[in-house]
């Protein structure tokens, strides 16, 4: 029987048996069994996955214990502990990471900064040995600093293919001092490794994504909601990039961000998924943005300023995406009989939402 939770089973296993574990389909269990069961299951130090869900009250010590006595007997390969103060026993906590091997790592709302995330990508760098990793360090409190000190493990060479990094919901954005006054968010467009990337809920306002996406040939997920974007850079060369969902919602990007990210956009032949919703981009940013996207499926643009003017053209423009088959229009000032065409048009074959 697999375990949602190492602690369900804390509680029933008697104490004389806790260090006595299973490992089967490298997820672990505990369970009573015998000596010579026990001996024979730790010599073979299995790749063993660890999942701890939160549950009130929180005993870290005793956690951290546990963990201390399984990493011993063992391969510790994915760790999943969301919801823990995981600062308040860092230290211990580090001592056990040296121990494992491993390539995901879950530490979801668990009151890091910058220096605690410093000394996990130090950890990291020693194991990495070809394997890919995936790590979430979302709702805790990195700055730009923190994500510089990332740059040396999402670079690694020993990195056998390539990063998920969740930083969602941290302090990463213009609002912190560093040590230049206005230093961008510059260490994520330098990685060269990854392929979904989260930053959403930061308080970013100028990021380079064509960089990130010619530094990272192999992303195809980057979310950007929820931050203070307003424009975009972009550069002539002519590489086209593999990314299929890109986030932007929640921002502040104008008419003439919408139409520095077209230019960006055109060079994605595989966007599947673009989301807009909540920006400023008017119907003019929505006709750059449509006319250079031809292979989208999903495109949201609810709540972003477009008007009856024109949406003939932008309703042209939706019927010759051939694959679009989902579209979000709500929040927008459009008449009915707007909208009864542009239902009329291409609603037979696209989902068209307008609560």
């Amino acid at each position: 029987m697999n375990i949602n939770t190492l602690l369900d089973f804390l509680s029933i296993v008697p104490s004389e048996d806790l260090s006595r574990t299973w490992a089967e389909n490298r997820t672990i269990m505990l369970r009573r069994t015998s000596k010579k069961i026990k001996d024979i299951i730790d010599k073979k130090y299995l790749p063993t996955v660890i999942y701890l869900k939160y549950i009130k009250p929180v005993d870290i010590k005793f956690i951290m214990n546990q963990l201390s006595l399984l990493v011993t007997t063992c391969q510790i390969t994915s760790l999943y502990l969301p919801d823990f103060d995981m600062k308040k026993r860092f230290e211990k906590f580090k001592e056990i990471l040296i121990k494992c091997k491993l390539y995901k790592l879950n530490l979801y709302n668990n009151n890091l900064g910058d220096e605690e995330i410093e000394s996990i990508s130090e950890i990291l760098i020693q194991q990495i040995n070809g394997q890919c990793l995936i790590l979430n360090f979302a709702h805790n409190k990195i700055t730009e600093i923190g994500l510089k000190s990332l740059l040396k493990l999402l670079n690694n060479k020993n990195i056998g293919q390539s990063i998920d990094l969740n930083l969602c919901n941290n302090n990463i954005g213009y609002e912190y001092e560093y040590e230049y006054e206005n230093e961008r968010v510059k260490s994520i467009e330098l990685c060269s490794t990854l392929s979904n990337l989260n930053l959403c809920h930061n308080k970013i306002n100028d990021i380079d994504i064509d960089k990130i996406l010619f530094n990272n040939k192999d992303l195809k997920s980057l979310d950007l909601s929820q931050n203070r974007i307003t424009t975009f850079n972009f550069n002539t060369n002519n590489t086209t990039f593999i990314l299929e969902d890109l986030n932007l919602s929640y921002n502040h990007i104008t008419i003439l961000g919408a139409k520095n990210l077209s230019k960006i956009l055109e060079k994605c032949t595989m966007l599947k998924i673009l989301n807009l919703s909540y920006n400023f981009i008017g119907t003019e940013g929505a006709t750059y943005i449509i006319d250079k996207c031809l292979s989208l499926n999903s495109i949201y643009l609810a709540s972003n300023m477009i008007t009856d003017d024109g949406m003939e053209k932008l309703t042209q423009l939706l019927m010759e995406r051939t694959s679009l088959n989902y579209l979000t229009i709500n929040g927008n000032n459009i008449e009915i009989d707007i909208l009864n065409n542009l239902n009329k048009v291409i609603g037979d074959r696209v989902k068209i939402i307008n609560l």
